[in-house]
């Protein structure tokens, strides 16, 4: 079941960075900023909070799952011995030749103004001479930073150029949903999105839409077509759903659910999905901001545990264990409170206040 999410999600991702077109780079620009955009990811926690991460925490997180994936990388594909060195006599070989041949431009340059200047008159050529080298050095400065413009792409990894989005690509994914004759359609949790091809061209006065609770009603009206008309399979909040004309050739469907369960379809009579196969999990940002706070705090107590580090609620105990030991008519005041030394070989402490 992990390989076929991973595999979903693979497709999911190898389809947001082909629209992208950006290839890695547009990639993780879209995921952090979906990070800032719809979650607490960047938002500094106080002692007090019940959201965010405290400050440094969430730099660990990426960091710690970027070298989670590296090794993994150099168990099948070990670090190249001497690359680094390789790329900097690279780097070094390229700055002379672009040296040398900014030199040698700029010295022709300046001697075919000369050339040009020695039947004029003495004062004349004065003149022409330091115009000349004048227009030599900014032509000097603009191939100075052609050179380095043409250095710096060849330094850097070379993208394969764009193909043309196929059409599967440009469509919604049907992660958790499938696929009709008539529509596709995808789910959440929370919600469920239909989309269904029209003829290009089409705008909102081509469709008629007809939302309710239990029911669903596409018409396009141009050849006045039924296209949906039916019993929906769960019950849907009418009011809040909406539906869009996208790309002049998609009718896009927003069907907020009604209570939290799993479709097998969209319409009750069509071709049905495995209910064993969808994810039924939640989105951090669908969940209030307390339950958010709750789970933050999880995560962040894992990580400290992940790095080695006690958790609040060991801190909390050793400060009250250090109260103890340093109180007045403690037997223990002239030792002092030493963590480690007080816990089994370095493992919690084995008892609970």
């Amino acid at each position: 079941l992990k390989m076929s999410l991973e595999s979903q999600f693979d497709d999911l991702l190898v389809n947001m960075t082909t629209q992208l077109g950006k290839g890695c780079p547009g990639l993780l620009n879209q995921v952090f900023g979906f990070l800032q955009r719809r979650t607490d990811f960047y938002y500094e926690m106080e002692p007090e909070d019940k959201m965010g991460f405290p400050p440094g925490i969430a730099e660990q997180m990426v960091f710690q799952h970027f070298k989670n994936f590296q090794d993994i990388h150099y168990k099948k594909f070990p670090p190249k011995e001497g690359l680094v060195e390789r790329w900097q006599e690279y780097n070094k070989q390229m700055r002379e030749e672009a040296q040398a041949k900014t030199q040698k431009t700029s010295e022709s340059k300046v001697e075919e103004i000369k050339e040009e200047s020695t039947e004029e008159t003495p004062g004349i050529i004065e003149k022409k001479i330091m115009t000349a080298e004048e227009k030599a050095k900014i032509m000097n400065e603009n191939l100075q930073k052609e050179l380095r413009d043409e250095l710096e792409s060849k330094t850097q990894k070379v993208e394969s150029p764009k193909k043309p989005v196929p059409k599967e690509i440009s469509d919604i994914s049907t992660y958790n949903g499938g696929t009709t004759e008539t529509y596709k359609w995808s789910q959440e949790l929370n919600e469920v999105i239909v989309q269904i091809d029209l003829p290009a061209g089409s705008n909102s006065k081509s469709v008629k839409v007809e939302m309710k609770p239990k029911h669903l009603k596409v018409v396009y009206l141009k050849t006045n077509t039924e296209i949906i008309n039916g019993e929906l399979y769960e019950k849907i909040l009418a009011d809040e759903s909406s539906w869009s004309i996208e790309d002049g050739n998609k009718l896009i469907l927003t069907l907020w659910k009604a209570s939290e369960v799993i479709w097998k379809t969209i319409i009750i009579g069509d071709k049905e999905i495995d209910p064993k196969t969808v994810d039924n999990s939640k989105r951090l940002d669908q969940f209030d901001t307390e339950t958010q706070g709750h789970l933050h705090k999880v995560l962040y107590e894992q990580n400290r545990k992940l790095n080695g580090l006690p958790t609040t609620e060991e801190m909390e105990q050793q400060k009250l264990m250090e109260k103890i030991f340093n109180a007045e008519n403690s037997p223990f005041k002239q030792n002092p409170y030493d963590p480690p030394k007080q816990t089994n070989d370095g493992a919690q402490i084995p008892f609970r206040f």
